[in-house]
Formats: C-alpha cells, sequence, structure tokens
C-alpha cells in the first residue's frame, strides 16, 4: 500500500509540474519598453567597409569609413551623406580609426592612423576640410619613431582640437597629448608614464 501512494502522488505531481513550465516559458525573461523613437538606417554599399565615424557640422551629419580592397588595401572615404563617398586618402595604405570632429568655431577635421611601410609604425595623422568635400594636406601630428595608436580628439573651446594618444616609448605605451588647429600646433605633453603602460586614452572638452 505504501507504494502504491508514492506512485500515486507522484503522477499528481507531473502534470502540476508541466502546467507550471509552460507558464513560466510563456512570460519572457526581458520585457523592453517601446522605443521613444525610431531612426531609419540606410546601409552603406560598395565593398568590404568597416571602422565609420560621424560628425555633426551646420551642414548636416559627416561621415567617415574604411573601404577595403583586396589585393590593395585601405582607402579613407569621407562625405556628407552615405551616398556621396569618395576616397580622401591619397594612395591605398593601411589606415585605421579615422574620425570626424567639428571645433568650436565648426571648421571640420579628419584624422587617423596610417601605417608606414618603410618605418613599419603606426603615425597620427590630421587634415582640415577646405571646402567642397575636399580635405587639406595631412599633418603628422606624431613625431616619435615608433607606434603612435588608438588616437582620440576633442575640441577645444578656445580653439582648435586637442589629439591624446597612446605612444610606444622604450618599449612601453605613454598617454601623450598635442593641441592642433587655429594656425598653431602644440609641443606633446605627456599625459601619463609609468612602467606598467597606459592603453586606450580618452579626452572630453
Amino acid at each position: 500500500m505504501k507504494y502504491v501512494v508514492t506512485i500515486l502522488l507522484l503522477i499528481t505531481m507531473i502534470p502540476a509540474a508541466a502546467t507550471a513550465a509552460k507558464k513560466k516559458k510563456a512570460s519572457p525573461y526581458f520585457v523592453y519598453d517601446q522605443a521613444d523613437e525610431t531612426i531609419k538606417a540606410t546601409m552603406l554599399d560598395g565593398g568590404e567597409l568597416y571602422d565609420p565615424g560621424v560628425a555633426a557640422t551646420k551642414d548636416g551629419l559627416w561621415l567617415t569609413w574604411l573601404k577595403f580592397t583586396p589585393g590593395k588595401g585601405d582607402e579613407i572615404y569621407a562625405a556628407p551623406g552615405p551616398k556621396a563617398g569618395k576616397a580622401v586618402s591619397e594612395k591605398f595604405g593601411r589606415y585605421a580609426r579615422p574620425t570626424l570632429t567639428t571645433d568650436s568655431a565648426g571648421k571640420l577635421w579628419l584624422s587617423y592612423e596610417a601605417f608606414d611601410e618603410k618605418a613599419q609604425q603606426w603615425d597620427i595623422f590630421i587634415r582640415a576640410h577646405i571646402g567642397s568635400g575636399k580635405f587639406g594636406s595631412p599633418e603628422r601630428i606624431s613625431p616619435g619613431e615608433s607606434n603612435d595608436i588608438n588616437h582620440r580628439v576633442s575640441p577645444d573651446p578656445a580653439g582648435g582640437l586637442w589629439i591624446i594618444w597612446q605612444s610606444d616609448i622604450g618599449g612601453q605605451f605613454d598617454i601623450l597629448a598635442r593641441r592642433v588647429g587655429g594656425g598653431k600646433t602644440s609641443d606633446i605633453e605627456t599625459i601619463a608614464s609609468t612602467p606598467w603602460s597606459e592603453w586606450s586614452p580618452s579626452i572630453a572638452g
């Protein structure tokens, strides 16, 4: 009789457990609020595109990105819209972090990192927008003889831009900064330097 009672109890519990499992599955684990605003996306086409950036100007949004062509390398593109893109880099190469920044006077700047095949090192460059979708000649802002990478940019309220980056000095990374624009490029300032290396800087104006 003891075994019969136990079996009856198990039979009674199985349907109840199944019902509870169904109820649990019916309730989603995450419940999301409705979006306040839906923004329509535009898909860029034309090959292998990556590493995008965006900046707001008085004329609207400007976009930048890298386009990779197998067998040739990267090109930097910049445009006042997704359909008007054209290469602004002078040649195919190895590029990283194309960045558009608007300074306090409303001037648009393009900064990026480029690999020097001859010197076997990464350097940081900046170019001012000169109108009609064109940018001025590249100005190298990292004069070191080693890798300068992971740059970030912020407008200076007094004019021009501050650029901060990670520089390989003596086999370990320090954080350096420099002000550009306004007809003058400042000396390089050391922001952080320890024996343990500093990585991934950030800056805000």
